[in-house]
């Protein structure tokens, strides 16, 4: 199934047969009410389907692929791709609801969305046969709504059906486009990463850098403008291929900007290769699959372990101070009143007798 609208740009082609590192290739897909343009120098048609599905002739919403709803600028969209697609999604919602209003059939929507989420709050997937059950009361109360508002929607449909098929278009076109490489070109369509930047020369990638303004579809604004510029040049930077600078094709302004942010993102990488070894190395240790000193290493980084260290530090600390400790009071050891009074007793006696001798009681001198 061929889709709509569709856009793929690439530095190959498929029908051209031209010098390498020439051209970028616009390979469109869209729906047209006119017939396909004849071969040219820059278009060529690869394939015009026979008989497309009426859901293709209509087309899909310009820039965002097969199932996108971005709402996309249709004359920024026709000035890059050079053809304005069938479908704007915005412009047909409006006209819809507009449609609606005017013929009474907005009351049948809004009554068929109550009673569409009550259906589906009112039966539970774990019963039997729940889906058949679903679809049948969906039926049941769509066929009750539509009989309530016969006319309105019979209305509603007499203008809708032609507006419907007034978005139509009569062919659907497979063609490739040729764009000559320029840097205001790969701004348009080519995405700066590693495969684009190893295909395109250093000076062509220098004025890609150097652009001031920004040919991207979503810049259609100042600050958008802005914004889509420092990316780009964020990119570039990011992507480009080892073996590869651009520092002296830049003037001075450009090269100081270049390092700063050079700087800037090779810090993150580093940053980042940081942290994702770090989580690396946790997740090895939670696993039992980290070398010793690894998890040695974790250990030392651990606030948990310094505070576990400094209480035992402050717990043997106090400990030592007590069993040191000797109260103000005097005590009489000639008769102990009890177990904490003889050994004060006990380590005044050690004391005094190493003063005195010049040993711990019960070692022998040193005899010289």
């Amino acid at each position: 199934m061929a889709f709509t609208d569709q856009i793929k740009t690439s530095f190959e082609s498929k029908v051209f047969n031209d010098e390498p590192d020439s051209f970028i290739y616009i390979n469109r897909t869209y729906a047209s009410k006119n017939e396909p343009q004849p071969d040219s120098e820059d278009l060529k048609l690869i394939k015009l389907f026979d008989s497309p599905d009426e859901s293709q002739l209509t087309g899909n919403h310009a820039f965002s692929g097969p199932y996108g709803h971005e709402k996309c600028n249709l004359d920024i969209y026709e000035k890059i791709y050079f053809y304005r697609p069938l479908f704007d999604r915005s412009e047909y919602e409006k006209s819809t609801q507009e449609i609606a209003k005017e013929t009474g059939a907005d009351k049948f929507f809004k009554e068929w969305n109550a009673k569409y989420k009550k259906i589906n709050r009112s039966i539970t997937t774990d019963e039997e046969n729940w889906i058949e059950r679903r679809d049948e009361q969906r039926e049941l109360a769509r066929e009750e709504l539509e009989k309530k508002y016969e006319s309105e929607l019979q209305e509603y449909y007499k203008i809708l059906d032609p507006y419907n098929k007034s978005l139509k278009g009569s062919f659907l076109i497979n063609d490739e486009l040729r764009a000559p490489i320029t840097a205001e070109n790969l701004d348009k369509y080519i995405t700066p990463n590693k495969t684009s930047l190893t295909l395109i020369s250093e000076s062509l990638i220098a004025e890609w850098y150097s652009l001031d303004d920004s040919f991207a579809l979503k810049a259609d604004t100042p600050q958008k403008k802005i914004t889509a510029i420092k990316k780009r040049r964020a990119d570039i930077i990011k992507f480009l291929p080892e073996g590869k600078s651009i520092d002296e094709l830049l003037d001075q302004e450009l090269l100081e900007n270049h390092k700063v942010t050079r700087k800037t993102i090779n810090d993150k990488k580093i940053k980042k290769a940081q942290e994702e070894a770090q989580e690396d190395k946790e997740h090895r240790i939670a696993s039992g699959e980290a070398t010793f000193a690894e998890v040695v290493s974790q250990l030392l980084i651990t606030p948990q372990f310094y505070l576990l260290l400094i209480g035992a530090g402050l717990f043997f600390y106090y400990f030592y101070q007590l069993e040191n400790w000797e109260p103000k009071e005097t005590i009489n050891c000639g008769n102990p009143q009890s177990s904490y009074e003889e050994n004060v007793c006990d380590r005044a006696y050690e004391r005094t007798f190493e003063e005195k001798w010049g040993r711990k009681p019960g070692k022998l001198p040193k005899i010289p």
